[in-house]
């Protein structure tokens, strides 16, 4: 029964998986209202247009595709100003070390420029590593912030302001979430969330809840028999 249930899991969170960053599912299109870009089923290059700020012009973003390499299709982004066809900037698969399959638009430090986030194929349980890179208003580029490079699965919520981290395993009976906000401008882990499955019927959750400086101020156990559930 117990290995019954971790297989469940495992075909569950794969189908979450397929559904969050569509994998094999939805190939890149060429406009301005998805938010996850697949680059899995694309064929040739794509252009992806993007307002940045509402002070700043639309970009596009020119993606040179590998048909050679399914794990990462994507050889250069080459972002430009769209009216006027300038060149702003130019990532590379060898000198900036991207391993692109996924594309996501998003502001991931809530100061109304459109960021993006480059990750790789995704592992089975959803687990999904990549860079991301913020948008500089003062030099109008784009800048890796590797603050974000150890997480994974990255979500935001605009609301509470707050960055959110999933890394799943053993068949999701184990898994680490971890929420991050902003102080001063700067990335800090505000709580973690360990959980683990003992191995009977219940799954243990240890939350630690950190200040700023990385101090913690408070910590707890819970027991449950449902998984996932959220603190």
């Amino acid at each position: 029964m117990r290995y019954t249930s971790i297989f469940f899991m495992l075909i569950f969170l794969f189908s979450l998986n397929k559904t969050s960053y569509g994998f094999g599912i939805t190939p890149a299109r060429p406009d301005t209202t998805c938010d996850v870009i697949n680059f899995y089923e694309t064929q040739n290059d794509t252009v992806i247009y993007r307002k940045i700020g509402k002070d700043m012009p639309e970009l596009t973003f020119q993606i040179l595709i590998i048909n050679s390499n399914m794990y990462s299709p994507v050889k250069e982004i080459v972002i430009k100003d769209s009216e006027s066809k300038k060149i702003i900037q130019t990532l590379t698969e060898d000198r900036d070390s991207i391993f692109v399959f996924n594309m996501e638009f998003n502001d991931y430090n809530f100061d109304g420029y459109l960021d993006f986030y480059l990750t790789d194929a995704c592992a089975i349980l959803g687990n999904c590593y990549g860079q991301v890179y913020i948008f500089n208003p003062d030099k109008k580029i784009y800048v890796r912030d590797r603050a974000f490079d150890e997480m994974t699965s990255i979500q935001t919520d605009k609301d509470k302001k707050e960055i959110y981290s999933l890394n799943r395993c053993c068949a999701g009976a184990s898994s680490i979430s971890m929420t991050f906000k902003y102080s001063g401008g700067k990335l800090y882990k505000s709580k973690q969330v360990n959980m683990d499955y003992d191995g009977k019927s219940k799954f243990i959750y240890n939350i630690l809840e950190y200040n700023f400086d990385g101090r913690v101020i408070n910590k707890k156990t819970v027991e449950s028999e449902e998984m996932g559930l959220e603190f």
